[in-house]
């Protein structure tokens, strides 16, 4: 895990998945997580994100191949959270 202080004070901290680099970014008060990852891996992001935050505000994919958006929907129903998805 690596860890990032912005100039605005946000934070983002680099949860490390098995096929792709997922954040997890705090900003004002917000928390968001970037491209969670494969499915296979639903319950281990859940559990690295219940530990470093209490709440999680939506889901941010960057693209919808499996190996960045396969567990979302997991993640999403875990903190009852929205997802948004890069055009």
């Amino acid at each position: 895990m690596a860890e990032w202080k912005t100039e605005r004070n946000s934070r983002i901290i680099r949860l490390r998945t098995i096929k792709c680099n997922s954040y997890l970014v705090f900003t004002k008060g917000r928390t968001f997580l970037i491209d969670p990852g494969s499915k296979s891996e639903s319950s281990s992001i859940t559990a690295k994100v219940r530990r470093l935050a209490q709440t999680l505000d939506a889901v941010i994919l960057t693209h919808t191949h499996f190996d960045h958006a396969g567990c979302t929907e997991a993640v999403c129903k875990a903190f009852n959270c929205p997802v948004v998805v890069s055009p």
